[in-house]
C-alpha cells in the first residue's frame, strides 16, 4: 500500500511538473531518480512516468506559450553597437575623416520537433553590403532600413556523445567563422552571412580531441542570361584539442573556389576596391585560395587585474592562391591575445600582422575593415600590409566596450601610401 501511494504521489508531481516551468520539471526528474534509488520505482516505471509527463508538458507549453506542439522552445537576441571611427591616410587629396555609425541586429530561432531549427534575424547596414552590417548616421536623420540578415532552417541529423551532424539551408550565419570551425577574417568577414547550403560534422574522439569537418556551397548571383550562375564552393577540416589543463590546441586547412565568375551580373561581384586590382571581367583572376592555420592557448591559473583563469593565444595562418601570378598570390597572419572578455570585468589585449597580396584571396568576401585606400570612398581589401592592435572590457555580462587600431600600407600599386583607422565601439547584447 505504501508503495502504491509513493507511485500516486510521484505520478502527481510530475502532472504538476507539465503545467509548471523547465526547472520545476527537472526537479521532478531528481525525485524520480531518488525514488528508483530507495526502490520505490523501478527503472521501467519512472521512465514510464517520464514519458507521460513530457506529453503534458508539450501540451501546456504549447497552451501556455501560444506556439505550435512541435514547437518545442523559442530564442529571441539580439545586439546594438554604437561606434566612432576616425581614418587617417597619406594618399594625394585624401581628408581625414570622423564619422559615427550603428549595428543593430535581432532575430530568433525556434527549436522543433524531429531535430530541426529554424531561424531568422533582422540587421542595419548600407546597400545591403554583404560584409557590413554598418549605417552611418547622417542624412538629416531620416529612416534607416533593415534587412533580412539570416533566414534559415537547420537539421541535426545525429547528435550522440561520439558524433554531431548537421546540415543548413538558407541564409545563414557563416559555419566557417564558429569557433569549431573557423576561417580568419582575412578569408570571410564577420558580418558575411552566405547564402545556399551547409554540412558540419563534428567527431568527438575523445576526451581530449574534436575533429571537425565542413562544407559548403553557397550562391553568389542570379543571373538569367547565364546557364550557371557564380557559386563559392568551401571545405575545411580542424582539429582542435586539450593538452592537460592548461594547454589547448587548433589546427586547421581548408579552402574555397569561385565558380563560374563570369555568370555575374552587371556590378554584382566586382571588388570594391578596384583600385587594388581585382575584377571580375572576362579576364579576371581565378581565386581558388587554400588555407592552413593554427593556434595555441595555455592559461594561466590567475594574472593581476584579471578575474580567473587568464588565456594566452597565439594564432598564425598562411594562404596561398595558386592560380595567381607571382608577388600577387600569397597571404598571411600572425598575431597574440592575452585574456578574454565576454563576462563582467573581463578583458583581453590583442595584436597582429597581416599581409594579402593583391590576389591571394577574393576580396568581397573578407574583412571590410582592413585595407590600406583611405580615399573618401573609404576602401578595403587585399594588396595591403599592416597592424593591428585591440582592447576589449565587458563592463557588464551584457555591456561591451572595445578599440581597435589599424595601421595599414599598401604592397604594389602606390607603395609606401600608408593610413590609420580608429574604431571605438559600445555594444549591448540583450
Amino acid at each position: 500500500m505504501k508503495n502504491k501511494t509513493s507511485k500516486m504521489i510521484a505520478a502527481g508531481l510530475l502532472a504538476a511538473a507539465a503545467l509548471g516551468t523547465t526547472a520545476e520539471a527537472q526537479s521532478v526528474d531528481s525525485l524520480l531518480d531518488k525514488l528508483v534509488e530507495k526502490g520505490v520505482l523501478s527503472t521501467k516505471e519512472a521512465k514510464t512516468l517520464r514519458e507521460e509527463a513530457d506529453k503534458d508538458f508539450t501540451k501546456a507549453y504549447s497552451s501556455k506559450s501560444g506556439m505550435p506542439e512541435w514547437v518545442t522552445s523559442m530564442t529571441w537576441k539580439g545586439d546594438l553597437r554604437l561606434r566612432a571611427e576616425h581614418i587617417k591616410g597619406t594618399e594625394e587629396n585624401n581628408m581625414d575623416r570622423t564619422r559615427y555609425r550603428y549595428r543593430l541586429r535581432y532575430g530568433a530561432e525556434a527549436t522543433l520537433n524531429d531535430n530541426f531549427a529554424v531561424g531568422f534575424r533582422f540587421a542595419s547596414g548600407e546597400a545591403g553590403d554583404p560584409i557590413s552590417t554598418n549605417q552611418s548616421m547622417g542624412n538629416v536623420s531620416d529612416k534607416k532600413p533593415l534587412f533580412v540578415d539570416m533566414a534559415y532552417v537547420t537539421w541535426t541529423a545525429i547528435n550522440n556523445s561520439d558524433l554531431l551532424l548537421a546540415a543548413t539551408a538558407g541564409k545563414m550565419e557563416n559555419p566557417f567563422t564558429s569557433k569549431d570551425l573557423k576561417f580568419s577574417d582575412s578569408i570571410f568577414d564577420s558580418d558575411f552571412t552566405p547564402e545556399g547550403l551547409a554540412l558540419v560534422a563534428n567527431w568527438h574522439m575523445n576526451t581530449n580531441h574534436d575533429l571537425v569537418l565542413g562544407g559548403g556551397i553557397f550562391v553568389m548571383d542570379e543571373n538569367s542570361s547565364a546557364e550557371v550562375d557564380p557559386f563559392l564552393a568551401v571545405y575545411k577540416a580542424q582539429l582542435n584539442s586539450k593538452w592537460g589543463s592548461q594547454f589547448a590546441s587548433t589546427i586547421g586547412f581548408g579552402g574555397y573556389a569561385l565558380g563560374n565568375k563570369a555568370g555575374f551580373s552587371g556590378t554584382d561581384g566586382l571588388s570594391k576596391n578596384e583600385a587594388g586590382g581585382q575584377t571580375l571581367s572576362g579576364t579576371s583572376q581565378t581565386y581558388t585560395p587554400l588555407v592552413a592555420d593554427a593556434s595555441l592557448t595555455y592559461t594561466l591559473e590567475s594574472f593581476p587585474l584579471y578575474s580567473g583563469a587568464f588565456p594566452i593565444t597565439v594564432a598564425a595562418e598562411f594562404i596561398r592562391n595558386p592560380q595567381a601570378p607571382a608577388n600577387e598570390d600569397t597571404g598571411y597572419s600572425a598575431g597574440i591575445t592575452f585574456g578574454k572578455s565576454g563576462k563582467k570585468g573581463l578583458w583581453d589585449l590583442g595584436y597582429r600582422y597581416k599581409e594579402l597580396q593583391k590576389h591571394a584571396v577574393w576580396e568581397d568576401v573578407a574583412d571590410s575593415d582592413f585595407g590600406s585606400y583611405s580615399s573618401a570612398s573609404y576602401k578595403t581589401g587585399t594588396d595591403s600590409r599592416g597592424h593591428i592592435f585591440q582592447f576589449q572590457y565587458n563592463f557588464t555580462d551584457a555591456v561591451n566596450m572595445s578599440v581597435k587600431h589599424f595601421y595599414t600600407e599598401r604592397i604594389a600599386a602606390d607603395a609606401g601610401l600608408d593610413s590609420h583607422r580608429l574604431q571605438a565601439d559600445l555594444i549591448w547584447k540583450f
